[in-house]
């Protein structure tokens, strides 16, 4: 049948990008702002970064034009939010970023059926930017997002070929249609690459006012000067692109220009005499090469000077005297160096920075989470959420023991648990796991959650997954990276973005932009999955567990995902997997009204233990 697919645009207009008839009048923007500030970088990798953006407080016009350069990459990577950066131009006041391709392939795996694969999209903008209808192929103005969602239809009546649907956001010309795109699985999609590939032009402005009116003083122009145009020579540019804002350009003459080059351009006899070399040959001299001498050392000096400045900056930016008076251990990065024995020894990583292995001084082994987001609207909270994170003392909770804040990012220190995660156990080493070792791990995993949940501040951890729960030697579990956590006042929903593994996350918060407790206990669910199975949240070929086993569940085959290590055709045992099978398949509910708590979850698998136990004839063992 005929492979249907659903592409919603949505069109996001904020007051700010109302027509100018609903506005009314414009008034001219307020007086010019302060100079651009200094000392900020001016690249990030082979990438230019031009006021108003910026990298690093202060280095911006406001937070909306904030960026961020992760350099654990290679080369540096910039970033706006989470979308890789490619370009910025200030003439056109255009950035060209790069993002994903999604597609929806159908490959027959039987003469009955299909395997469906697909990846979905969501690309948001918010102010300054929006999408540009003139440089990206088929877009309205004003937009501001667009989401790609494809059906899935696996499991139905098969195509005589494997096809390929794709679906992106891209510029004019990117893409030249072939056949053999649409033929055989993943063509197009291998073709690319993986990663960010697809080029998607964004325009910008700036977004709180317009350019005053062209004035005329004795027959004379005299160039418009926007707020943000700090430059005497540079003038203000309104927008074009549908939104009222304006940008800056360079007054004539202006421009940055590389005279030598100009010098040996084909246009070399007009630029000789525009910028002429007097003396003929330039030669070193010796009281030239000892200037250049003292002025390195002096740069040298200033280099260490503000060195050292960052750091007592860094330290009190990021609430150093309020946590040293809190009782929290303040660790410096020299020492945190010495400890890591400078960084050597990686126990994990991922994609907001790596942790590291250390022994401080008094022989304690720790874990060195650095981290390599910046997020400047949490940065004044780094404290308070610091000081509460380091009174949460539970068994079942990786233990906070210092901080270091002299670094960009924070960098903190927890108790190192030796196994590593429970995602290695299961799907690394294949390591031998009993059921009751199993059932054990959830129990406790889930009253460590339910802890979280349960404090007047709640804290919710908002990305948990297999991953982030640790095992000790004796196999117990200790749910770990609060650096995704979050801290809320009882009964109030959190509305920040929070960042996990898109296969754990709840697809509620995903629509709604709210995480609740309830979203944790989606993705808890997948634990259970893992352990009852010890299969992936994505396994096979990209197949979804919390997909595949309710779909078992209902039909009645469910017994056929559990593990064989733990099911081997043995009743009682079937009969465990399939109550914490249950619980999870609660935990996945549509609606969160009807997913249990973190409570109710540990109640539960409680009960799977307690008849369990009375099943092997060991119900002396049975906790009242």
């Amino acid at each position: 049948m005929t492979l249907r697919q659903t592409l919603l645009l949505l069109l996001v207009f904020h007051a700010s990008l109302a027509t100018t008839a609903e506005f009314g009048e414009l008034s001219p923007p307020p007086a010019p702002a302060s100079p651009e500030p200094k000392n900020c970088p001016a690249k990030c990798g082979e990438i230019d970064i031009p006021y108003p953006f910026g990298v690093g407080a202060g280095c911006s016009l406001s937070g909306r034009f904030i960026l961020t350069c992760n350099e654990m990459t290679s080369p540096p990577t910039l970033l706006t939010g989470t979308v890789k950066v490619a370009s910025i131009t200030l003439e056109t006041a255009q950035m060209v970023v790069n993002t994903y391709l999604t597609y929806s392939c159908d490959v027959p795996t039987s003469n009955t059926t299909i395997n469906h694969t697909s990846t979905d999209m969501a690309l948001n903008v918010v102010t300054p930017f929006l999408l540009s209808p003139s440089e990206n192929a088929s877009l309205t103005p004003n937009l501001t997002q667009v989401s790609v969602e494809w059906e899935n239809t696996g499991g139905r009546s098969p195509v005589a070929e494997n096809l390929c649907q794709y679906a992106f956001v891209a510029t004019k010309g990117w893409y030249s249609f072939r056949k053999n795109d649409l033929i055989g699985n993943m063509t197009f999609a291998n073709r690319l690459g993986s990663g960010p590939v697809v080029p998607v032009v964004l325009d910008w402005a700036v977004r709180d006012g317009t350019c005053p009116p062209t004035l005329e003083g004795n027959g004379k122009e005299i160039v418009p000067n926007g707020a943000a145009c700090v430059s005497s020579q540079s003038y203000c540019v309104n927008a074009s692109h549908g939104a009222p804002g304006y940008f800056c350009n360079c007054t004539k003459g202006y421009t940055d220009i590389d005279e030598c080059a100009l010098r040996r351009s084909p246009n070399s006899t007009m630029y000789k005499n525009i910028y002429p070399c007097h003396g003929g040959t330039c030669h070193d001299t010796e009281g030239t090469i000892g200037a250049i001498a003292l002025l390195f050392m002096l740069v040298i000096f200033l280099h260490m000077e503000r060195e050292n400045r960052k750091l007592r900056d860094r330290f009190n930016r990021n609430g150093g005297s309020f946590l040293k008076s809190a009782g929290i251990e303040i660790f410096t990065k020299d020492k945190l160096g010495r400890i890591t024995n400078k960084y050597s020894c990686i126990i994990g990583k991922g994609a907001f920075g790596k942790v590291y292995k250390g022994t401080t001084d008094t022989g304690v082994v720790v874990a060195v989470k650095r981290s390599i987001i910046v997020n400047e609207d949490r940065q004044k909270d780094f404290a308070n959420e610091i000081t509460v994170q380091s009174k949460i003392r539970h068994p079942n909770l990786v233990r906070l023991m210092g901080c270091c804040l002299e670094t960009e990012v924070p960098m903190l220190v927890y108790e190192f648990v030796p196994r590593g995660s429970l995602q290695d156990v299961l799907h690394g080493n294949n390591h031998p796991l009993p059921l009751e070792t199993r059932v054990d791990i959830a129990i406790s995993s889930a009253e460590g959650l339910n802890y979280m949940h349960s404090q007047s501040q709640m804290v919710l951890h908002g990305d948990v997954k297999s991953g982030n729960i640790l095992i000790d030697d004796s196999f117990t579990p200790k749910v770990s990276d609060f650096g995704t956590s979050r801290l809320m006042c009882i009964d109030k929903d959190h509305t920040n973005w929070v960042v996990g593994d898109s296969s754990y996350i709840d697809p509620v918060y995903m629509k709604t932009g709210l995480l609740t407790a309830k979203s944790d206990v989606y993705s808890f669910g997948i634990v259970l999955l893992e352990l009852v199975t010890r299969k992936k949240a994505r396994y096979g070929e990209n197949r979804s567990l919390p997909m595949d086993y309710v779909k078992a569940s209902k039909d009645g085959t469910a017994r056929q995902l559990f593990d064989e290590e733990v099911s081997s055709n043995v009743e009682e045992n079937m009969e465990c997997l399939e109550d914490v099978g249950k619980i999870a398949v609660q935990c996945l509910e549509e609606d969160v009204n009807n997913r249990p708590t973190m409570g109710e979850v540990r109640k539960e698998l409680e009960k799977c233990k307690t008849q369990w136990l009375r099943s092997q004839g060991r119900a002396n063992e049975v906790i009242p």
